[in-house]
């Protein structure tokens, strides 16, 4: 694929077919469509533009229990209509069976359900429908990385019990605040629900409260008679009516939105060390906090040390971080980094140990599933309208830009800049497709094979006149990542072989100087099979000191020196080094030397290097 250049229409004929489209989020004025329900049972207010579903099976058979979601394209969100039918029951997530009296009763017991610390409106009474309803809001905390997984799975249950099994499980997992007003029937009553993250509950507020205030009983239940004087409007249940221009403004600001939550600052999913399967580590974004945590992925590990265990928390400035080490190796050190960019890599030091290591994100497209998902909705949109949108002037600005920063790259890193600037005009023009395909070529130049197939699928998606070249470049570079998801695989391969090898060495040296031979050849194994400096240095390094026990000081010397020049600063549970190459020195009559491991050993806290001091000039 090439870069393309713009089509060889004057700017200002573009122009004049410009549709003007208010793409900031104004919670205020966010358009409302009439509703009524698939049973015909009730009618209110919902956001133009939202989708509306409900259960198939309730759909042909209401019974007791039916429930309605309307939502926005960010999962985040959602509001939920219910009807209950007294003393009338139905399937709970967890397989339990649900059944409520009376409404105050289902008030009495959801409010309770969160407890007093989490209940941030208490139950107090509303006018709905000429009813006296009951409106509470309550709150649930975001799971803790170091949970374990069974009460995870618990939790995770038990939320669904009272939210829904359609709500999406980041939802469930990271909590927010939940609305609740519950509305009394004749036979029964219905609960009128808003689900929102904490720091985003005011964005549909005042649409959550003009659908409370507009909702009228029509029905007593979906199958119970009409309720005197009221009549059905005629809408069709589905997604709520709006002109396409609406829907694309309400798409824009959503997009934008999604694309400006933390900061910007994205770091979902599983972040790895280089070529290391074993562990990952997992970030979260509290406000101004930054918290990792070390995931041991090896069923062994995790039963030695838990799957979950804290590993820094820092201070975020932007981008970059300082704060402390929580890891036992490091525990009470400064960590300071920075997030890539593109949220792609973490970097980070330890001043204090002299350490320097990054992890990476694993199989994380530049856009998340809900950006991806809008972006589709909005490309698809587009391609009905006639005439369609025109392009920004500034967009037009950034893709020429983008395009010259292509031309001037010189190597993978220059072309971040050109790949930032199309992703500006994406922003401003996210339906245009010749702004996909050369965001596709930078991503690919730039090595990010994966983000480049996802910018060419949603350039597939304009329907392009070279749609085959298209594809077919699509196939290629998924060829590409299987090429280099093997060639990862056989490197995972290999480190896990390499600390099979190091433990099964040090198995053996627990059995004494039987067992020296073994271990010699496991740790020799190692490092051969270790790419990773550090630990091929932790190979070295224990089997120059099996050497030293069998008194064989040249191989001693040579496997120690080895691992020094591998690891010149060894990491605290490692500096025993200094202590015993400083003890091969002295036995091979170089005390000096010994005594300048010691010094170096004693300053890194090593007390047996300290004690060996004595004597030393």
């Amino acid at each position: 694929m090439k870069v393309r250049t713009i089509l060889s229409v004057p700017i200002l004929l573009l122009l004049l077919f410009a549709i003007v489209i208010s793409a900031r989020a104004q919670t205020d004025n966010l358009r409302t469509k009439p509703y009524v329900s698939l049973w015909q049972d009730y009618r209110t207010v919902a956001p133009a533009g939202w989708t509306v579903s409900n259960n198939d099976s309730q759909a042909k058979d209401p019974g007791g229990f039916t429930e309605v979601n309307l939502a926005p394209y960010d999962p985040s969100y959602r509001f939920v209509i219910r009807w209950y039918k007294r003393y009338s029951t139905h399937k709970l997530p967890d397989g339990a069976l649900e059944m409520y009296g009376s409404f105050d009763q289902f008030v009495e017991f959801s409010s309770r359900w969160y407890g007093e610390n989490y209940l941030v409106e208490r139950p107090h009474e509303v006018s709905v429908a000429g009813q006296k309803a009951q409106r509470f809001i309550g709150r649930l905390v975001n799971i803790p990385l170091t949970t374990r997984d069974d009460e995870v799975t618990e939790i995770v249950l038990n939320r669904r019990t009272k939210l829904g099994s359609v709500v999406d499980d980041s939802v469930v997992r990271k909590g927010g605040k939940q609305a609740w007003t519950v509305v009394p029937a004749p036979s029964g009553f219905y609960v009128l629900a808003y689900f929102a993250p904490d720091e985003g509950f005011a964005k549909y507020e005042v649409a959550y409260n003009e659908m409370v205030a507009s909702f009228v009983l029509l029905k007593d239940g979906p199958d119970g008679s009409p309720i005197p004087g009221s009549s059905a409007p005629v809408e069709t249940p589905g997604e709520l009516p709006s002109t396409p221009q609406e829907i694309l403004a309400q798409c824009l600001a959503d997009l934008r939105e999604l694309q400006g939550k933390n900061g910007g600052i994205d770091l979902t999913g599983v972040w790895r060390f280089q070529s290391e399967k074993d562990i990952h580590l997992e970030f979260e974004v509290r406000t101004n906090q930054l918290v990792a945590s070390l995931v041991n992925d090896n069923q062994e590990l995790a039963q030695d040390y838990g799957r979950v265990m804290p590993f820094f928390t820092a201070t975020l400035d932007g981008r970059r971080f300082t704060g402390i080490m929580s890891n036992s190796r490091f525990k009470g050190s400064t960590v300071s980094g920075s997030i890539d960019e593109h949220d792609r890599k973490i970097e980070w030091t330890l001043p204090e140990c002299g350490s320097k290591d990054s992890v990476a994100r694993e199989g994380q497209s530049l856009w998340p599933k809900s950006v991806i998902a809008l972006r589709n909705k909005i490309i698809q949109l587009v391609s009905t309208m006639q005439p369609p949108p025109a392009i920004p002037e500034n967009a037009i600005r950034l893709f020429i830009e983008g395009n010259a920063f292509v031309k001037a790259a010189r190597n993978a890193t220059d072309y971040r800049v050109a790949i930032d600037k199309y992703q500006d005009t994406l922003a401003e023009a996210p339906w245009w497709g010749v702004a996909y395909n050369n965001l596709g070529v930078a991503l690919e130049a730039a090595g990010r094979t994966q983000d480049a197939k996802v910018a060419l699928q949603f350039y597939l998606l304009t329907k392009p006149a070279d749609a085959d070249k298209a594809q077919k470049k699509i196939y290629e570079i998924g060829a590409q990542e299987q090429l280099k998801e093997e060639h990862m695989r056989q490197e995972q391969d290999r480190q896990s072989q390499c600390r099979l090898e190091i433990r099964a060495g040090s198995e053996a040296l627990n059995k004494g100087s039987s067992g020296y031979a073994d271990a010699i050849q496991h740790y020799k194994k190692a490092s051969e099979l270790c790419s990773d400096p550090l630990m091929s240095a932790a190979a070295y390094a224990r089997a120059g000191d099996v050497y030293r026990r069998q008194s064989n000081l040249d191989d001693a010397y040579k496997y120690m020196q080895k691992a020094f020049e591998l690891d010149p600063n060894p990491q605290p549970d490692e500096r025993w080094r200094y202590a015993n190459f400083g003890k091969i020195l002295e036995l091979r009559g170089d005390r000096a030397g010994g005594c300048r491991y010691w010094r170096l050993g004693c300053t890194g806290g090593s007390k047996v290097s300290c004690g060996n001091l004595g004597g030393c000039p």
